[in-house]
């Protein structure tokens, strides 16, 4: 081959290596556009959540330390019980976690000790909520823009609306399925007038459900409806082939440490998912800590990010309510709430959850929200922080930098070739003319 045609072959060589290159960069950049589109979201989200790296998770047991080791006052949330026992406030227990360790826990009730497991009432819709968002991301369901009607093919509508046809997994989520329901002006005990007494007392809670008339167009009125968390409990079983709580138990309980408590089953046969799951309180701030951490856990995804964030973002303003979360922006707080004085609460800003199990009734203020602000969140004097020597339980919250991830790495190895290709294409590019001159 002549000596001309051999460096117009190096050179063609070294062209197609950049070429590569620049085509392998571009599909390593594809790949992080996903963590930006990923970031944008959060950065859009009311809330967002920590995407720090623990030094543990509680997975068999939580650790401790004071509030101060936290960057939280001990004297203020001290005072918090005395106030409470001042206004005769039937609160039974209250859980602090900052930083991913216990800083303050009380049990005020001596009738339920920590180990007591608790009815949940309506915290119990956040759990459906969650395990809703496991069954598509295990593939027995496709997503939330499934209907309903389609779903449940095999049943049998005798009340027939065309917008049945229109409604929505994500309608039933946000309270939004435009079912004729009415399940707060009567006592849960009134079978005619209660539709949730109605529902648990058929003979088919989700035939019941399905036959009810329609009064708005799926996705316009918010409207609280117990009978949504029952029929997404069913389809979850229907699509899985498993009870519900074997599902919970599978695909999120065990994951993350909560063991025994129970749910419930109506008279009707389905679980009650809308209310009667029995936990205890350091389980509920489990389910607390895994949202707050945007769904990780162990270093391994119980649920998707993008199931967190939509499940706790916006898609009703009055109230603001999200997939079965209530979401309190006023207290940079996303809420699941039952009935006699059930929360959970995480607060991603301050790296807090917080949970209360109580038993009020008979009154019409709710005491939570004002212990939250002038006791729980007046306490922050700084962010969470590394606990000290003193102790055996250390925090590494903020000081230890993400892994590279596989991304990166080719990233760089494809940038080293790039540079490579174009230092040769220059190389030759020389050679080439000074010889081309010699001969010349």
């Amino acid at each position: 081959m002549p000596r001309k045609s051999r460096f117009l072959l190096l050179i063609l060589i070294a062209i197609l290596c950049i070429s590569i290159s620049i085509l392998r960069i571009e599909d390593t950049i594809g790949i992080s556009n996903i963590e930006i589109v990923d970031m944008q979201i959060v950065a859009d989200h009311p809330f967002g959540y920590q995407d720090v790296l623990r030094d543990y998770y509680p997975t068999d047991e939580w650790r401790s330390c004071t509030p101060e080791e936290q960057g939280m006052n001990s004297s203020l949330l001290g005072e918090m019980v005395p106030y409470i026992e001042e206004n005769e406030w039937a609160i039974d227990s209250i859980i602090i976690i900052r930083g991913g360790y216990i800083v303050f826990e009380e049990y005020l009730n001596p009738e339920y000790p920590m180990n007591y497991y608790r009815r949940l009432q309506s915290v119990t819709k956040s759990f459906t909520s969650a395990l809703v968002g496991l069954a598509i991301k295990e593939g027995f369901l496709a997503g939330v823009e499934e209907t309903i009607v389609d779903l449940f093919s095999d049943r049998t509508i005798s009340n027939y609306d065309e917008r049945k046809n229109r409604m929505t997994v994500e309608h039933l989520l946000t309270m939004t399925s435009g079912i004729e329901w009415d399940e707060w002006s009567y006592p849960y005990t009134d079978v005619v007038n209660n539709n949730m007494a109605a529902l648990s007392a058929s003979n088919d809670g989700v035939d019941y459900f399905l036959n009810l008339p329609m009064v708005a167009e799926p996705g316009e009125v918010w409207n609280y409806n117990g009978g949504n968390a029952v029929v997404l409990g069913a389809l979850i079983e229907k699509l899985s082939n498993m009870t519900l709580l074997d599902f919970a138990e599978t695909y999120l309980f065990d994951p993350i440490g909560i063991s025994g408590g129970g749910w419930e089953k109506m008279p009707c046969g389905y679980y009650e998912a809308g209310g009667a799951l029995w936990l205890k309180p350091r389980d509920m701030a489990r389910f607390g800590y895994l949202y707050l951490n945007g769904g990780m856990w162990n270093e391994s995804e119980v649920i998707p990010l993008d199931w967190i964030l939509n499940s706790t973002d916006y898609y009703t303003i009055s109230p603001r309510y999200g997939y079965m979360w209530w979401l309190e922006t006023g207290m940079d707080a996303y809420v699941a709430s039952g009935l006699f004085g059930q929360k959970i609460m995480v607060c991603p800003e301050d790296d807090l959850v917080v949970t209360f199990t109580a038993s009020i009734t008979g009154i019409f203020y709710d005491p939570h929200y004002e212990l939250y602000y002038d006791y729980i969140r007046a306490s922050i004097i700084g962010p969470p922080r590394s606990v000290t020597t003193t102790t055996t339980n250390t925090s590494t919250y903020s000081t230890i930098e993400p892994p590279p991830t596989f991304e990166h790495g080719l990233f760089a190895i494809y940038g080293v070739y790039l540079v490579m290709g174009i230092f040769g294409v220059v190389v030759l590019a020389v050679i080439y003319q000074i010889r081309y001159r010699k001969v010349a």
